[in-house]
């Protein structure tokens, strides 16, 4: 079984910062409307931007445009995020 553990770190109506942890997780496709910045902290992931597959290790950083269908295909046991979700106030 998969498992993610969410930790918010700040949020206000513009902006969420959050830690992840994944244990080998995997998730449903995401259609956010709003951009988001993943960095690896620690550990490895796969995610699937559409039709591509990026691979992220330790140190990594990804830029996923609002409206970009994604899925995270496969995380190590020891994955650990930082994500930042730009949230639609925060663009208008």
């Amino acid at each position: 079984m998969t498992k993610e553990i969410f930790t918010s770190l700040f949020e206000d109506e513009r902006i969420l910062i959050e830690e992840i942890d994944s244990f080998g997780a995997e998730s449903d496709v995401y259609n956010q409307d709003h951009d988001e910045w993943v960095y690896l902290l620690k550990g490895e992931a796969i995610i699937e931007l559409q039709c591509d597959r990026v691979f992220l290790q330790e140190g990594d950083s990804l830029f996923i445009p609002k409206n970009q269908v994604h899925r995270v295909a496969h995380t190590s046991q020891d994955c650990k995020w930082l994500a930042v979700h730009l949230l639609e106030s925060a663009q208008k």
